[in-house]
């Protein structure tokens, strides 16, 4: 059940070897002792603000894909994304996040149970693994399905995984003499990569960035001094909107593998709460308790919970809710129970349609008032990200790491620094938004949020805190139906729609809708098997 790798590092354990034993070896040779013992690094333990942009952040986003495919039991494409991460190995710099991060490939338990129980490679005639573009063969021979660049006259592919000429035959040239077909294939890549970015389809934008950067490493390996491809290059490394790309889709990747975690895990009997005004089919779900185990950051405030909220029938449409989240600044906080303060900053398609939002709700009757600081994050997902669900869209929202000052594009105000105002530690609230299979006027909703509050469970037990967000959900509802479900066409949001055709158009794909101006009746989503 092993797969060994060419690239291993030095001292190995094999499978099912415990570290530190006396009987570890690596392939057989060489014995561990306890002095000069592999350390298991678990990959939940690599923090991803101390990676660097380029292989590192890459090869953690394979083997993180990997666990969660695992986790759901394709063990095949599991093995495909650890093969990816494979071809990364000799990239890694000498730092010690990369360090920390070859040892967490070779030694994380999940990725070695990868290896034990993954299929062959050997799966059929020019079977692919998803999201590699390696094909391996019945005779265990690989090529390459990935559409390549068109090379100049005399050239040929093949560049070493670090950018050398190692593939390159004695007599082949050592160079590149035409480089503007290269250049133009170049540009047409991004433009993709551009225009998924601009319907905030972040998964399949990662990719295509991913493979823009890999042509071009290839190609600058074999002309390494040619002065437009450095430029492409540089371009790549500062463009605002990849940048905002790589982040986000980093984040996006850790909402997923969150959600998935925290809806399989038991909790206690949910707060069923309902609307008449909304109509029948509104019902909404509260469960909240106290995290726990890899839930808890040991460095996070001294209450944290996980809050998930099912919600059914929620009269609004897919797009019209969306539009909601994105245009925050039309969003009124006399709209929320309590809410003291509000402001809102929208980033943008240069942001991928971000925004940043600063409010306080006091927590009455209690002489409390929280205050939150939240970055909102869009996804589209034509393919659902998880098992149980539909096509829709994935909105983030997450706490800056910061307690003020700059973070990536935004500027985060200082606390208010009022007595019995809290702030709320670095938040995170995964909500995965469809359009309900029975009413094209109403979506479905699912939540799970990890909230830090900086006060001891004792002044604020969990109970208690329930009851209260229950109750401003209650009084919220009704206060939304009048001022802002019955009233949206008058509200601003649908010019705003019309001012990011590429944006919404996506969504209202996923929903099933006709494009904007379209007369055709709209199909309903199909109802899963």
């Amino acid at each position: 059940g092993q797969v060994s790798s060419p690239r291993a590092p030095a001292v190995g354990l094999d499978m099912g070897q415990v570290e530190g034993h006396a009987c570890c070896s690596c392939n057989g040779k060489k014995q561990i002792s306890s002095q000069n013992e592999l350390r298991t690094v678990p990959l939940h333990t690599i923090d991803t603000e101390e990676l660097s942009v380029g292989a590192e952040l890459e090869l953690n986003e394979a083997l993180q894909e990997a666990v969660s495919l695992a986790r759901k039991g394709q063990y095949a494409e599991a093995m495909g994304r650890l093969l990816d991460a494979e071809c990364l190995i000799d990239e890694l710099p000498s730092s010690p996040s990369g360090k920390r991060l070859r040892l967490s490939y070779y030694t994380d338990p999940e990725l070695q149970e990868i290896r034990i129980r993954s299929p062959k490679r050997s799966r059929g005639p020019g079977r692919s693994y998803p999201g590699s573009p390696v094909s391996f063969h019945m005779d265990g021979s690989m090529s390459d399905s990935s559409p390549r660049l068109p090379l100049a006259a005399g050239g040929r592919s093949g560049a070493g995984d670090d950018g050398s000429n190692a593939n390159l035959s004695d007599d082949s040239p050592r160079g590149l003499t035409d480089l503007r077909p290269l250049l133009d294939g170049l540009e047409s890549e991004l433009k993709c990569v551009q225009d998924l970015c601009r319907s905030a389809h972040i998964f399949e934008a990662q990719v295509a960035l991913r493979k823009v950067e890999d042509e071009l490493r290839s190609i600058r390996g074999r002309s390494p001094g040619a002065a437009d491809m450095v430029a492409f290059g540089q371009r790549l490394n500062s463009d605002p909107q990849l940048t905002k790309l790589r982040k986000i889709h980093d984040r996006m990747h850790k909402a997923v593998a969150m959600m998935a975690g925290s809806m399989d895990s038991p909790g206690p009997s949910p707060i069923v709460i309902l609307e008449p005004s909304f109509g029948e089919g509104f019902r909404m779900e509260l469960v909240m308790r106290a995290a726990s185990g890899a839930e808890r950051d040991a460095k996070g405030p001294v209450t944290q919970l996980i809050v998930i909220v099912k919600v059914q029938g929620w009269p609004l449409s897919l797009t019209n809710t969306i539009a909601i989240d994105c245009e925050s600044d039309l969003f009124r906080k006399e709209w929320i129970k309590d809410c003291k303060t509000r402001k809102a900053t929208c980033g943008g398609p240069s942001a991928i349609y971000s925004n940043m939002c600063t409010l306080t709700v006091a927590l009455s009757p209690l002489p409390i008032h929280l205050e939150e600081v939240q970055l909102r994050e869009f996804a589209v997902c034509d393919q659902p990200p998880l098992e149980n669900l539909r096509p829709g869209v994935l909105v983030l929202e997450t706490g800056p790491p910061v307690e003020s000052g700059a973070f990536e594009n935004w500027d985060v105000p200082k606390p208010s620094g009022k007595r019995g105002c809290y702030r709320l530690g670095a938040t995170t609230k995964v909500h995965y938004k469809m359009q309900s299979l029975s009413n094209p006027n109403c979506c479905d909703l699912m939540t799970v949020s990890s909230v830090g509050l900086p006060v001891p469970q004792w002044l604020l037990p969990i109970e208690t805190f329930k009851g209260i967000v229950a109750e401003k959900i209650r009084g919220s509802l009704k206060v939304l139906k009048g001022e802002l479900v019955d009233q949206f066409s008058n509200l601003g949001y649908e010019d705003r729609m019309r001012q990011l055709p590429e944006f919404y158009g996506a969504v209202r794909s996923v929903a099933g809708v006709p494009p904007a101006g379209s007369h055709e009746a709209p199909a309903p989503p199909k109802a899963e098997k």
